[in-house]
């Protein structure tokens, strides 16, 4: 599916800028050319810029994963040509509530209030049901959020691997430098100076893992699990079709 090559994709570049992050962190730290001018070293500071960036990257990530999930599922609702009455109640309630929403600060009740007879006009018509391509979150996506737009759209999302010490506070903090980034609350330096690539993560003698310090490492590795599940949710309901009415 498209919505996962896409993911592979940004995956591949999530990848090697963490190795790249790592192979500084470990001492790789003077950059050249090949005319052999005056190198540049590349000091604390400028790494603490280097690792806060990885947070951008990894809410990017995030954030491009589940939106394209969501636009992959109303693609094949507009290719089967299915109409607001083919539609089980969770699409129709997304559907009717998205398709016009851009901004997470417009009240759902505005945004009926403004589109009503437009909407309506659809919904008799019987045309096939499509969604905007700008469809936003607005820097809100957390585990949480992951978890409340699949039980929107009615997609069953597995909870075998979760654990909110560990994918969601990853997911939240991602969010959450993300955001502090974003609006100026945190320079870069800020975000990352006490986070190094490998933190302090344990296993002891019976597999139960103890968080002293999240490292970069954490932050990508529990995020791409969890994205993992989200997606392989997602391509279930789509080959099932979960989307439509029982015949």
């Amino acid at each position: 599916m498209i919505f996962k090559q896409e993911f592979n994709s940004r995956l591949q570049e999530l990848e090697r800028y963490f190795d790249f992050l790592e192979k500084v962190e470990m001492d790789f730290r003077i950059l050249t050319n090949y005319e052999q001018e005056s190198p540049i070293e590349i000091d604390d500071e400028l790494l603490k810029i280097f690792k806060a960036n990885g947070f951008l990257i990894l809410y990017n990530l995030v954030e491009a994963t589940v939106l394209n999930c969501i636009i992959a599922i109303f693609d094949e609702i507009k290719l089967n040509g299915l109409s607001y009455f083919a539609v089980t109640e969770n699409i129709k309630r997304y559907w009717s509530k998205h398709i016009y929403k851009f901004d997470e600060k417009i009240s759902e009740e505005k945004l009926l209030r403004e589109k009503f007879y437009s909407i309506v006009e659809m919904i008799i018509s019987n045309v096939g049901l499509e969604i905007t391509d700008k469809l936003e979150y607005g820097g809100t996506i957390d585990a949480r959020i992951m978890r409340k737009i699949a039980t929107e759209l009615g997609i069953v999302l597995s909870s075998h691997h979760y654990r909110e010490d560990l994918h969601g506070k990853v997911l939240m903090d991602i969010k959450k430098n993300r955001n502090d980034l974003a609006h100026g609350k945190k320079s870069f330096s800020d975000i990352a100076r006490d986070i190094t690539y490998n933190g302090v993560v344990t296993t002891n003698e019976v597999g139960e893992i103890k968080v002293q310090s999240f490292g970069l490492r954490h932050f990508k590795d529990y995020t791409i699990e969890h994205l993992d599940q989200f997606i392989s949710a997602v391509e279930h309901y789509i080959a099932n079709e979960q989307y439509k009415l029982p015949v």
